[in-house]
């Protein structure tokens, strides 16, 4: 349960819309990143202390592409500025820890706005598990919340970053970041997660997965337990590829 964290409520304003995020031309050529992402995320983890006994054995993202884009799909304006956006809601609690990495530099991308969504355990939107934090000096915004049910497509959390760290700047990136189908199979035969009635579509099955994996960008999570024990929560560490200039 997430009972530790706060509750929080997503003004109304706003609609569910279905957008592509706008963007600017850039002549920065991107560079080979590889090395830099696995250390950055082997660093984050170690930092954690995480249990090394993870589905997903090592991390991942470890060859820093451009994140490719997605619809921005269930997603309402107004979300809070917050890193805690459980919502009350009842779910294994996750932390998600998203990392931005310039991929024209190679180096981790500070003080940018970080915006996150994602369904509950019954695999339903609302206005919970909506909310975006700045990066930090180390270019990582970490969100409290709970890990999410499948709704459409693959089990995953939409992810928008802005131009900076203002809300009201436009997207340079809106996309999808992904689990493994092990850790959603495991954590899907817990309640309340085992009470979900949406269609599970498998990664394989999705094609914004597939399209992601076919530039060599890879969207996954990698997942660790907090505890020895997983059900105590689990923690997701994810390094995002953008464009900034």
């Amino acid at each position: 349960m997430i009972s530790s964290l706060f509750v929080l409520a997503l003004a109304t304003a706003g609609s569910i819309v279905n957008a592509f995020p706008s963007g600017k031309a850039t002549t920065h050529v991107p560079r080979d990143c590889s090395a830099e992402v696995g250390a950055f995320n082997a660093a984050r983890a170690a930092k954690r202390g995480l249990d090394a006994r993870s589905i997903y054995l090592g991390p991942v993202n470890t060859t820093c592409i451009l994140a490719p884009n997605s619809a921005k799909e269930n997603y309402v304006s107004g979300s809070p500025v917050s890193a805690n956006i459980a919502g009350g809601q009842t779910g294994l609690e996750f932390v998600l820890d998203v990392a931005l990495m310039d991929i024209t530099t190679c180096k981790p991308l500070p003080n940018t706005m970080v915006e996150v969504w994602s369904p509950n355990a019954l695999g339903n939107y609302g206005s919970f598990l909506r909310g975006a934090t700045t990066s930090n000096s180390g270019g990582v915004a970490e969100f409290q919340m709970i890990y999410p049910g499948w709704s459409s497509g693959a089990n995953h959390v939409n992810v928008a970053v802005h131009t900076s760290s203002s809300m009201s700047s436009t997207t340079m990136h809106v996309g999808k970041l992904y689990f493994t189908d092990q850790w959603t199979t495991l954590i899907g035969g817990t309640s309340p997660y085992n009470q979900n009635t949406h269609a599970r579509v498998m990664n394989n099955a999705d094609a914004d997965y597939k399209s992601a994996l076919a530039n060599g960008y890879s969207p996954v999570v990698s997942v660790g337990s907090i505890q020895d024990d997983w059900p105590e929560g689990v923690v997701g560490i994810v390094t995002v590829g953008v464009n900034p200039h």
